[in-house]
């Protein structure tokens, strides 16, 4: 109990740390923080798994789940229990886009058109209607088996898998986002050694104010 409340408090502070340390460097380097945050967005709107991979590891580890029922027997609770999982799947997977995507037309047309290849044929092959609200047996409902269930979850694998392993492995910077791509490649101005985890500011302090004083001792003896 003690080492449950340290571990909290621990994480309590190192929080408050991580946002008082964001706010000194919001209010002291404001333009430096809105480049950041630009840089972070990007990130996360144009770099994140594409809606192929991540269908692909839900269906995945259905699979896997639905694979180790098979020997347990095909009841009428264990294929309700499939089909309301592969009814939940559809309703996240194949909403329309988010008013937050307003801005980012490229991840909202990427999700009209995600919807528009996959949304039926999803739905027709899994029988999916009212699998959320009825709990009756959806073996005799939809005529599903765990058996084609686990058929058709393979076969999605391997629609999907080929979908992924087509998508080129590297892409040129400005056409995945121009916005990063227009950022400067120069190094930044920093001391020397400050990118070797063994050198210290400190230390490179120490060395510059001594490169300082022996040119001054230079220039006077010149």
């Amino acid at each position: 109990s003690n080492q449950q409340h340290h571990q909290q408090t621990s994480t309590g502070t190192g929080v408050s740390h991580a946002e008082e340390l964001m706010s000194i460097l919001r209010r002291a380097h404001p333009t430096l923080w809105s480049s950041l945050e630009a840089i972070l967005e990007e990130l996360i709107v144009r770099f994140r798994p594409s809606l192929e991979e991540e269908l692909l590891a839900t269906v995945k580890a259905l699979l896997k789940r639905a694979n180790s029922q098979l020997d347990l027997g095909d009841s009428a609770d264990t294929v309700t229990g499939f089909t309301n999982a592969l009814a939940r799947i559809s309703a996240k997977f194949f909403r329309p886009p988010a008013s937050s995507f307003e801005g980012h037309d490229d991840r909202a047309k990427k999700t009209v058109d995600f919807n528009s290849r996959y949304k039926a044929l999803f739905e027709q092959d899994f029988i999916i209607g009212n699998s959320l609200s009825d709990s009756k047996s959806n073996e005799t409902k939809t005529g599903l088996t765990l058996a084609s269930i686990v058929a058709r979850l393979r076969k999605w694998r391997r629609l999907l898998q080929a979908r992924v392993s087509a998508t080129p492995l590297s892409l040129p910077l400005q056409q995945a986002s121009a916005s990063m791509s227009s950022i400067s490649n120069e190094i930044p101005d920093l001391w020397d050694g400050a990118c070797d985890p063994r050198a210290s500011p400190k230390s490179a302090l120490r060395r510059g104010q001594r490169t300082d004083v022996s040119n001054i001792t230079q220039s006077s003896s010149a």
